[in-house]
């Protein structure tokens, strides 16, 4: 971004930390490690984790910590591996998570490949990539004796995508009141900074009537899902901004089943997802819905007039549209250390991840990564090109090391 300064004590921080023997064997130690990150992302990805089913990667995740020496990861009873790094537990500390689970449904296969730097398969990219860099992390600050001035709790996170609601982060959250800071990872394109929390509104609606015979109850009887369709209809034709970007879909609908093919259903679902990165338009678009939901109920009942359409709604996830100051000490940090080390930060409009819920508590976030992963059912295939992948994961370790500080060398920027 054209004339985005930093402030004089986060740029000393930097330059301090990249003048120290110690961090720069840490950052040079990042490229040695390449080759077993790569190893360990596509080991990750090969091992299923749907939203809800995270089991299996969530015990290999959390060996992989024990096994770099983080003796006490831990599942929490939500499913979620958490690891402290550094600093004595209650202080305030500094969250860096990637989520466990993909958008990968319960029964694919996970086949992945290397060719060459090349990685094939489901999630090799999002989000394999992210917990395998939190992983090389751990090796870094242990190979340089580097020790963070203030605690650093490592997560792998569930229920991230999806029906999930991002479960996993906010119960982190909620039994872990000291963490003061949290740095999610999502993607592979670290040098993006997601500072805003996306406006995300999913919500499955339920449209009910009498029921009845499709043929002896013609006419008598209002049909729920033609309610729904009225209200579908409605909401495809919503007009909404291109900027702010405000977006919406109408992801899943069913009613009855083959064995009442000849019956008016007794009760039609519909599932949404609204977003928007500004809260003036997100609440617009959230009326309009609702608007063309009730408008659905009312028309079908007067389509008869002979019973009424009801309806019912229940809120999957609600986040707020949020903004933290782009020139937050986070942002800045985040900038600053991709920056110095020859990249070129973007700024992410908006995102729907797990920084979400912490920018909507108050909580100094960000998510870094933040790539969209344009899942279409039965495409599993993703790629990764590991060539120098390693500059990600240097990107990370200094802003990780500006934000919870080095023992002896600097103070965390967000103390």
């Amino acid at each position: 971004m054209e004339n985005y300064t930093i402030d004089s004590k986060i740029s000393t921080t930097v330059d301090t930390l990249l003048a120290d023997k110690r961090v720069l064997a840490a950052l040079a130690y990042a490229k040695t490690d390449a080759e077993r990150t790569l190893t360990q992302q596509l080991e990750l990805a090969k091992t299923p984790a749907p939203t809800f089913h995270e089991e299996q990667k969530t015990q290999l995740f959390r060996s992989m910590l024990v096994h770099e020496g983080l003796e006490n990861a831990s599942i929490d009873h939500t499913g979620n591996v958490l690891a402290p790094l550094a600093g004595p537990a209650g202080s305030p500390a500094l969250l860096l998570e990637a989520h466990l689970d993909s958008v990968h449904p319960l029964g694919t296969v996970m086949d992945c490949w290397r060719e060459g730097d090349i990685l094939y398969g489901p999630t090799v990219r999002h989000n394999s990539r992210a917990v395998a860099e939190i992983l090389s992390i751990v090796r870094c600050i242990k190979h340089s004796g580097i020790e963070p001035a203030s605690p650093v709790i490592l997560a792998g996170t569930v229920r991230e995508e999806g029906m999930g609601a991002m479960e996993g982060m906010k119960n982190i959250l909620a039994e872990h009141p000291n963490i003061r800071c949290c740095v999610s990872l999502d993607g592979a394109i670290n040098e993006r900074i997601t500072y805003q929390s996306t406006g995300f509104d999913t919500s499955a609606v339920t449209f009910k009537g009498i029921g009845g015979h499709a043929y002896g109850g013609f006419g008598k009887v209002a049909n729920p899902l033609h309610a729904a369709a009225r209200a579908v209809a409605q909401i495809a034709d919503i007009q909404v901004p291109e900027s702010p970007k405000t977006t919406f879909s109408v992801s899943v609908i069913y009613s009855g089943d083959d064995a009442g093919v000849h019956a008016i259903p007794a009760s039609a679902t519909i599932k949404y997802n609204l977003r928007s990165t500004d809260a003036a338009a997100f609440e617009r678009l959230r009326h309009a819905v609702g608007a063309a939901i009730e408008s659905g109920c009312r028309d079908e009942t007067m389509r008869w007039g002979k019973d009424t359409i009801t309806c019912e709604k229940k809120q999957i996830l609600f986040t707020p549209a949020l903004s933290q100051d782009i020139r937050s000490a986070v942002v800045q940090t985040a900038y600053a250390c991709i920056k110095a080390l020859g990249k070129e930060p973007i700024f992410n409009e908006g995102g729907s991840a797990n920084s979400c819920i912490p920018i909507a508590l108050g909580i100094p976030a960000i998510c870094l990564g933040g790539e969209i992963a344009n899942f279409v059912p039965g495409e599993t295939v993703e790629s990764f090109d590991g060539t120098d992948a390693y500059l990600g994961v240097q990107s990370l370790l200094l802003t990780l090391l500006a934000l919870s500080g080095v023992k002896g060398l600097t103070s965390p920027l967000l103390s």
